[in-house]
């Protein structure tokens, strides 16, 4: 037994080297791997770091290019947005030609309603008339010239879509943007409305610069973008028709009477004695209208327009007219159908040119603001 036992003691001391020799390799190769995972727990932050700042990158990159096309497909916004007033110029120029193939247009020298008009296009960035055409700003001007009560009354006015309280609106309203045309949605019924695709809509107004949607208007360039609600109103048949008054250095010549039935916009333009006028302008191949009756308020109408005219060569003051009588103030107008509209017959862009001077901000010199 004892020689078996010292056999063992035997055994086992010469075996020891070995596992020494085992064990330190063990440590070193777990030396080995404990360094190597170090690298990679560095490597790994290294890369998280890196994903994340790329993260944060594409996301203002995917921000950016969102808004860019937002602006337009084509992205003649943002190109507009830089040009200089030569290039507006040839903008201005290249829209006419477009719209109106073969009629000359004299912008050195202008003569004629739409002349004029494309002159008032590339002066028409000025506060004041900024402020007028902004829907919004205007209510205060207007207040104060015709009374309050011409307005229709405001439910509303948002700087954000995802910030309009549709909640807080009646069965039925008015949304629209502040800062140009065509940007309007009437809601007769609020329960049956897609919210998800009218804030996506109210988004678009807002990222439109409605200055360069066409040709130039830089009366639109800088007004602050605004959502605003309006009561919703309307005569007994359901309609409500639109009385737009040309007026020429302060005087109401010409009521543009519009209708909005079957969808259609249709129109006859009136003189102020309620005589069809021997002209149609930018709807010239559009059905006739037939002129309502003459109103008995009429000359309520024209006076309305010419104390807001007063001072300018040119403007279309826009008003509604309820079943009552009442005339409600619509929008101030310096560049209808944008300048680029046709007369029928086309001798009267002549003539209605003849009507006013044009002036850099549409405005008689000294004329109070």
């Amino acid at each position: 037994m004892k020689e078996q036992l010292a056999r063992l003691v035997r055994f086992v001391a010469g075996f020891r080297p070995c596992l020494k020799r085992d064990l330190a390799r063990q440590g070193e190769k777990i030396n080995r791997l404990s360094e190597k995972n170090k690298l990679l727990r560095e490597k790994v932050r290294s890369q998280a770091k890196k994903a994340k700042k790329q993260a944060e990158t594409i996301a203002r990159l995917s921000a950016l290019l969102d808004r860019v096309k937002a602006q337009n497909a084509d992205n003649r916004y943002l190109a507009n947005l830089a040009l200089p007033r030569e290039k507006l110029r040839e903008s201005v120029v290249r829209w006419w030609h477009a719209k109106n193939p073969g009629v000359p247009l004299n912008l050195d020298a202008p003569q004629t309603f739409c002349d004029k008009i494309q002159c008032l296009k590339l002066a028409a960035d000025t506060p004041f008339l900024t402020r007028l055409a902004d829907k919004y700003a205007v209510r205060e001007w207007v207040a104060g010239k015709i009374g309050a009560q011409r307005l229709i009354p405001l439910l509303g006015v948002w700087d954000r879509a995802e910030d309009v309280d549709l909640a807080a609106l009646p069965q039925r309203f008015v949304l629209k943007a502040n800062h140009g045309s065509h940007m309007i949605r009437i809601v007769k019924d609020k329960a049956a409305l897609d919210i998800q695709q009218l804030r996506a809509e109210m988004s678009a107004w807002l990222t439109t610069n409605y200055a360069f949607l066409m040709s130039p208007q830089l009366q639109y360039a800088n007004i602050p973008r605004k959502i605003i609600a309006e009561e919703y109103i309307e005569n007994g048949d359901g309609e409500l028709h639109d009385w737009k008054v040309w007026c020429f250095k302060g005087r109401a010549h010409y009521v543009e009477f519009m209708s909005r039935k079957d969808g259609r916009l249709r129109f006859v333009y009136l003189d102020r004695e309620w005589n069809p006028a021997p002209f149609g302008y930018s709807n010239v191949h559009d059905t006739p209208l037939e002129a309502p009756p003459k109103p008995g308020n009429l000359n309520e109408l024209l006076g309305l327009a010419e104390t807001l005219a007063a001072g300018f060569e040119f403007v279309r003051v826009d008003f509604y007219r309820l079943d009552d009588g009442t005339y409600l103030f619509g929008e101030m107008t310096f560049t209808p159908a944008g300048g680029n509209g046709q007369f029928d017959p086309p001798e009267w862009n002549a003539r209605i040119g003849e009507l006013f001077d044009y002036t850099p901000d549409n405005r008689i010199p000294g004329a109070p603001a």
